[in-house]
Parts: structure tokens; C-alpha cells; sequence
């Protein structure tokens, strides 16, 4: 399920809140961000206006394709004897005393009360601090997370429960509808949406490549603990990264007009900038 309890793990505990600033450094080089249009929006009617946008980007046709693209390919995976055998590989192989540390402690970012707090208090604290431009992006970095959680979390729990798999412990991946609800790893959405969010926004490439990396790391962490199966941890980064690109595709059209203060030589008053 997308909420788990908050149990804390027994080593490197740390490691995820040290991941997570070392991550989002990249929030205060100036020159590798991308341009953040407006920053912040106001509450309730712009952000509502936004929501309202995300999902219409999510439940387009181009995003239902997309949808229908990943679920494929983890159908491909899960009614297969691709999963057992990737799982039985990974378990035999690559297991270890250091995947194991490095497990619990990435794995705790996937948990949705601890996630949400952190990215509603970036939301905040952005929000606070708006006027500076590190504060604007933080601010905006937090907002958009949540808004991709918002929008992917219903379809995601939705799946969950449609697809039917089990976990790898209790059973077969395959698909199964309404037979079971482990078909789609919650803490791998979870835990992958505020590194894409972050990879989305800038246009660095030094930047981009490691935070997609990063966006992967709960979802494996998964797999290590043998909580979810190869199909199941795919398809849940696949609903993070969906619900992150309707959020940068509403951002990106609220770019596409501008509307900034003009000071002519007598008066003031206002530019329009259409982007195209």
C-alpha cells in the first residue's frame, strides 16, 4: 500500500535525509536551473487552477498511451517468468550486507508520511522565502511534488488493486484483478516523484542524469528487501514519472505567456511575452 507504517530503519537511518539535500543542492546553482515561470502560485485559485490542469495533462489521450505503454510492459514482465527470474537472480547474486544497508535507509523515503510532511514543508518554507530565488525554487520544487502526488496517487492505488499481484513473499506477480493489492509499489511512486520532479527542472544534464538515477533508488531498495517484484517497482517510477511530466507539461504552458511590469519613460505599465 502507498502509506506504511513508520517503523525506522536499523541502520544508516540517515541516509535518506542526507540523499534527499545532497540531491536538491542543485535547487541553489543558479545556472543550472531551468526558468520557473511564476514560481509559487497563489493558494487556492491558481494552485486549484493548476491541479485542475495536471490532470487534464495526465488524462490525456497522449497520457492514457503512456499509461498504456508502461502497463504493457510490466504485464510483459509480471505474466511472464520474467519477474521469478529476475527476482531469483537479484536475491542469489547481487544481494548483500551493503544492499541491505543502503535498502533501509533509501527505502525510507518511499513512505508516504514521511514524504508528504517533507515536501509540504519545503512547500512552506518556499513560500516564506519566495522573494529570494533559492526560496522560490525550493517553494516550487515542493509545491509541484505534490501537486504529481496528487494527481498520480488515485490512478496508482487504483492499479494496485486492478492489476491484483501479490508481493514476492506471498505469492505470484501475475495479474490477477482485485485478487490481491501489491500490483503497483507504492513506495516506489512515492519515493521516484520528487527526484523526477527535480530532474524536470533543470536543464543540466550533470544534474538530470543523476536525479533520474536517484528517482530509481527506492524502487531497488524494494526489490533488495524482496517486498515488491521487477514489474510491480517499474510500473510504480512509471506513474511517478507520468504524474511529474503532467505537472512540467501545465507548468510549461503557464510559461508560454508572460506578464511582467514595463517602466516606459513616462508612466509605467506592462509587457505581454508570448513564448513559442
Amino acid at each position: 500500500m502507498i502509506i506504511q507504517d513508520l517503523t525506522p530503519p536499523s541502520t544508516l537511518r540517515w541516509l535518506a535525509g542526507g540523499l534527499l539535500i545532497l540531491s536538491l543542492l542543485f535547487l541553489f546553482e543558479e545556472r543550472a536551473l531551468a526558468e520557473v515561470g511564476r514560481g509559487i502560485p497563489s493558494w487556492p485559485a491558481e494552485t486549484t487552477d493548476n491541479i485542475f490542469q495536471d490532470y487534464r495533462n495526465f488524462y490525456s489521450g497522449r497520457g492514457m498511451a503512456m499509461l498504456g505503454i508502461g502497463a504493457t510492459m510490466a504485464g510483459g514482465l509480471a505474466n511472464t517468468e520474467a519477474d521469478r527470474e529476475f527476482r531469483e537472480w537479484y536475491q542469489d547474486s547481487l544481494r548483500s550486507e551493503i544492499t541491505d544497508d543502503l535498502a533501509q535507509g533509501t527505502e525510507y523515503l518511499g513512505r508516504g508520511l514521511v514524504a508528504v510532511p517533507l515536501l509540504v514543508g519545503a512547500a512552506v518554507l518556499g513560500g516564506l522565502t519566495r522573494e529570494s530565488r533559492a526560496g522560490s525554487i525550493f517553494g516550487a520544487w515542493g509545491e509541484r511534488s505534490l501537486r504529481a502526488l496528487l494527481v498520480g496517487a488515485p490512478p496508482t492505488i487504483l492499479l494496485q488493486y486492478a492489476i491484483g499481484g501479490s508481493r514476492p513473499t506471498e505469492g505470484s506477480p501475475r495479474w490477477r484483478p482485485f485478487d490481491d493489492q501489491d500490483g503497483v509499489s507504492g513506495h516506489s511512486f512515492i519515493g521516484a516523484t520528487p527526484f523526477i520532479v527535480a530532474a524536470q527542472m533543470t536543464p543540466k544534464l550533470r544534474w538530470k542524469i543523476p536525479l533520474y538515477l536517484a528517482s530509481a533508488l527506492v524502487g531497488l531498495a524494494r526489490i533488495n528487501e524482496d517486498t515488491h517484484y521487477l514489474s510491480q517497482v517499474s510500473l510504480g517510477w512509471w506513474m511517478a514519472y507520468l504524474a511529474a511530466s503532467s505537472v512540467e507539461q501545465t507548468e510549461s504552458e503557464n510559461r508560454r505567456i508572460v506578464i511582467a511590469p514595463a517602466f516606459p519613460r513616462r508612466g509605467i505599465g506592462a509587457r505581454i511575452v508570448f513564448r513559442y
